[in-house]
């Protein structure tokens, strides 16, 4: 039996602030579909229904007591993903910064984790760029690959190697069709 990976890396580092790390942690504490006390999320849409007890869920479990309101705008938008983990962890560097990097799988709700937090960062961050590596215990076909993620605030791009071959062979046989003759 086969074990695959995926590790991936963010660039730059991101001055992250208080509650990108709080939305971050409560979605590692409660699996997708199991919602925090205080909190309801139906129909895609992420309600307070106790503040008191959820400010408390915060506070005993993950130490936060800031800004109640962003916190909750990045975790409505995780919930929105659907059953999908947050695989990003966190260092903090010397100068105030966070590098993020995902050591055990990278998906749809890692990318709107970036997407929400590069709208919240000063205008001389101008895009994020995560590049990620698909990797297996043993050598086989098709086990291998990676792609990237280029995010702005206005759009994302991603690429996949897998993608990119499939096209190049498609366009070599295109190519090849032209050369023949009839």
């Amino acid at each position: 039996m086969a074990d695959n990976y995926i590790q991936g890396t963010v660039s730059p580092t991101l001055p992250l602030k208080p509650w990108h790390l709080a939305v971050r942690d409560i979605f590692w504490m409660f699996s997708p579909g199991d919602i925090p006390d205080g909190l309801d999320f139906t129909d895609g849409k992420l309600t307070l229904t106790d503040e008191v007890l959820f400010r408390e869920t915060l506070s005993t479990e993950i130490g936060y007591e800031g800004d109640l309101d962003k916190m909750l705008e990045g975790l409505e938008l995780l919930l929105q993903c659907g059953d999908e983990f947050l695989h990003f962890s966190t260092e903090k560097c010397h100068d105030d910064t966070y590098y993020l990097y995902a050591e055990d799988g990278l998906g749809d709700t890692d990318l709107a984790f970036l997407q929400w937090i590069i709208k919240e960062m000063p205008p001389q961050i101008e895009w994020i760029s995560c590049e990620f590596a698909f990797y297996c215990s043993k050598l086989r076909p098709d086990e291998f690959g990676g792609g990237a993620w280029f995010i702005t605030r206005q759009e994302t791009e991603t690429m996949f190697t897998g993608s990119w071959l499939s096209e190049q062979k498609v366009k070599l046989r295109e190519q090849s069709r032209v050369g023949e003759k009839p």
